[in-house]
């Protein structure tokens, strides 16, 4: 019964979350990046294209490679819930649905750690956290967003796998951390270097480098369970403007008493304030509680998560964000308050923490969780209308992300105006005519018929992953002009030419038995349960690690 309660207070307390979407309208920073995305890769999976990679309508029609690129998680499930809902639905069921999942999430992994009776208080805490609702609302950074979802879950395997040595606990957090790799890179360079750094420092007081190796042996399976996306991303990114995402604005906003500068102050302000704020509650648990904090491992794992990831956000942390490898991808400081966000519910309601704290830090949350919802209802320049939207998307496409714009081309920034198909260059005194037929999703037919060979030029962004062939089955090949749209050489006399955008490569294939062998193994490893022999030989691993001592 208590389950049953529990899991209504969650389901009502997304529904009252997801209302500013009902009463103001859609919006958000990015809505009008994911929300195109979504339904054209549902329009893509009903013409059969299930393994899509080319978005059509991206950059006005041009065309893009973004679903070879950008992580499939919540592509995915925006396009699964706009086969079954009305589109103006979507959006919302989006959020609504990654607030239960959250809440859910965080129910389970305080399980360990928390009175039963408080489990539904740490849901509903997360759930309201400003940095989760400020993601799904304001900035709608709708993979981020999902990451955010199974967070809890991550640091509670985490803790098993650490401190009780739980070799299930170290499989079951890289399947959460591998997850999490194909749902949002920023988010998972993040969790890597956080994990990382506390398990460096519980490795120092257990005096034993194991936690260390627990948390790589983690990430590593994490990154073979999703090989077939990040082996062919590193691969491929030549392909793409990847140097729009490696920016150095990164310093402009690290927390600091100047924000002058700030493009968005009421939100970066948000962001800062629960970051603050957050760190300044949990370092009053802390010496309030200090006498049961020492023998309480779990509340001083949740505080050095803490500032591990608030020292990331600060001007001292530059130079890390200048050299360790791939952190500049996640391109703002803020993203380190994701870790800040869950840990809050479980050291406040921990048992090291004096009760009598726990009613003022609601009073203070509960006023700084309204503060991103001030900032989506002034922000009326992001609220749309969704409807006039997917018609505009529907006939000249939309603008898209500049890192996904294939190499060599230039991202539009307004409908453009080229013609579907047209001749190029044709030889002296020939004719050369084209004619396109109403292009299917994924493929291009044209009519040719020519004196000579000659060149045609698409409206669409050249790719090395498009192949034209002709009647015959002969490949002809292809090139990009100026704008980087593509040419295709084509011979003398009457042909149908077929375009065809097919992502395969050596690389794709290979990634992807790499991760099903990973994935087959972890399945069966933790069907089978703890008494399998491989969990024994973990074990055996582990102790031969715990005989090793840090260097003092």
């Amino acid at each position: 019964m208590k389950i049953n309660r529990d899991g209504i207070g969650i389901l009502l307390v997304a529904s009252l979350l997801v209302a500013p979407y009902a009463l103001i309208g859609y919006g958000g920073h990015d809505f009008q990046q994911h929300a195109p995305s979504w339904m054209e890769l549902r329009d893509l999976w009903q013409a059969g294209q299930f393994r899509a990679g080319w978005a059509p309508r991206a950059n006005f029609n041009l065309g893009d490679p973004r679903f070879c690129f950008y992580p499939p998680v919540s592509f995915a499930i925006g396009a699964g819930l706009s086969l079954f809902l009305p589109f103006r639905l979507v959006p919302t069921a989006f959020v609504w649905l990654a607030f239960v999942v959250s809440g859910l999430s965080m129910y389970w992994a305080s399980k360990d750690f928390l009175a039963p009776e408080d489990r539904i208080k740490a849901s509903w805490l997360y759930m309201v956290s400003p940095y989760l609702t400020t993601t799904a609302i304001v900035r709608f950074a709708a993979a981020e967003l999902w990451t955010l979802t199974w967070l809890p879950l991550v640091f509670l395997y985490f803790y098993r796998s650490i401190w009780l040595k739980e070799s299930r606990s170290t499989i079951l957090l890289a399947c959460t951390l591998g997850l999490t790799w194909i749902t949002n890179v920023p988010a998972a360079i993040v969790l890597l270097y956080v994990l990382l750094v506390v398990a460096a420092i519980i490795a120092v007081r257990q005096r034993s480098i194991r936690p260390v190796i627990s948390s790589l042996l983690a990430e590593l399976l994490a990154g073979a369970l999703a090989a077939f996306y990040l082996a062919p991303t590193w691969l491929e990114q030549a392909w793409i403007h990847k140097d729009a995402v490696l920016r150095d604005s990164y310093t402009h906003y690290f927390i600091s008493l100047s924000f002058s500068h700030l493009p968005m102050r009421g939100f970066f302000l948000t962001l800062w304030l629960f970051a603050c704020v957050a760190v300044g509650l949990m370092t009053l648990y802390a010496w309030t509680g200090r006498s049961n904090l020492r023998e309480d491992t779990a509340s001083q794992t949740w505080l050095t998560f803490t500032f591990v990831a608030f020292i990331f956000q600060l001007p001292v942390a530059v130079l890390l964000w200048k050299y360790l490898p791939q952190l500049r991808f996640v391109d703002f400081p803020y993203r380190f308050s994701a870790p800040v966000g869950a840990m809050l519910p479980l050291m406040l309601l921990s048992r090291a923490t004096p009760k009598t704290l726990r009613l003022p830090s609601y009073i203070l949350l509960a006023l700084i969780a309204l503060l991103p919802f001030r900032e989506y209802r002034l922000n009326k320049a992001v609220l749309v209308n969704l409807s006039d939207l997917v018609r505009q998307w529907q006939q000249h496409g939309y603008r898209a992300w500049p890192e996904f714009v294939p190499a060599g081309a230039t991202r539009p920034t307004r409908p453009v105006d080229f013609a579907p198909a047209s001749v190029m260059e044709t030889g002296s005194g020939s004719n050369c005519d084209v004619a396109l037929e109403s292009p299917k999703t994924g493929e291009r037919i044209l009519r040719t018929r020519s004196t000579a060979p000659c060149q045609v030029r698409l409206a669409m962004y050249f790719y090395p992953y498009w192949k034209a062939t002709d009647d015959s089955g002969n490949v002809l090949t292809m090139a990009k002009d100026s704008y980087g749209l593509l040419l295709i050489n084509v011979p003398a006399g009457q042909h149908t030419v077929r375009l065809r955008f097919n992502a395969k490569s050596v690389a794709r294939t290979s990634s992807l038995v790499v991760s099903f062998v990973s994935l087959l193994i972890v399945g069966t490893v933790l069907i089978l349960g703890r008494n399998h022999s491989s969990f024994r030989l973990v074990g055996q691993v582990n102790r031969s690690v715990d005989q090793v001592s840090v260097v003092k």
